[in-house]
């Protein structure tokens, strides 16, 4: 698999370890406007790239991002995502991520697995590497807390959803399509934007508190 070198962006807090929520989403390449598409019918044929990012739970910045074809699967990316990374606290990610090279991967960063595996899934036992060992770890945990749900409320996985308004706010404020038709330009276009929602976010977020 070819990839994109990891470009990371974010300056990150040195008091304490940098949580990461890793994700996806897709980014659309040639296709016609909605309208258009509407009023005369599908003309070109849509293409996708695949957009995957890490975000530093620290200060809401994208740290790492990388731009592959949709037939590379997450669980792919993740060791380039994260390999880079120092004081790691906890990684979160969905079940896409489940693979032993994404559990190793965080294990050589020092990193602790917040990823949702079913609670019959069977432990590595014969020479597991690191990163089985933290997914042996994580199984039963899991376990103990009395099944996946339960587990979500007391690991914080919630803050997994973290990463999917990061995704909102960048397709919403630059949009969710890539106008570049080649891919290293693809690319560049991927990293300005991502610079961009990072100096915004840097300027100031939204303070919410809860309402009595």
């Amino acid at each position: 698999m070819q990839v994109t070198k990891v470009q990371y962006y974010s300056i990150r807090s040195k008091d304490k370890p940098t949580d990461l929520v890793v994700d996806s989403t897709g980014l659309k390449i040639y296709g016609e406007g909605e309208w258009k598409t509407r009023v005369h019918g599908k003309q070109k044929r849509r293409a996708w790239r695949k957009f995957h990012l890490a975000i530093d739970l620290n200060n809401r910045e994208t740290a790492a991002i990388e731009l592959t074809s949709v037939r590379v699967h997450d669980e792919k990316v993740l060791p380039f995502l994260v390999k880079e990374q120092k004081d790691i606290g906890n990684v979160y990610a969905d079940g896409a991520y489940v693979s032993k090279n994404c559990f190793d991967a965080i294990a050589e960063i020092g990193g602790e697995p917040i990823i949702p595996l079913h609670a019959k899934m069977g432990v590595a036992r014969n020479n597991p590497s690191r990163g089985q060992l933290l997914r042996n770890q994580l199984i039963q945990k899991i376990r103990a807390a009395g099944g996946k749900g339960k587990w979500k409320k007391e690991s914080t996985y919630h803050k997994r959803s973290l990463v999917e308004n990061q995704i909102f706010r960048f397709k919403k404020i630059l949009g969710g399509t890539l106008s570049s038709r080649i891919f290293a330009n693809q690319i560049t276009e991927a990293k300005i934007k991502t610079l961009i929602l990072n100096t915004m976010t840097s300027l100031g977020m939204p303070q919410s508190y809860k309402v009595a």
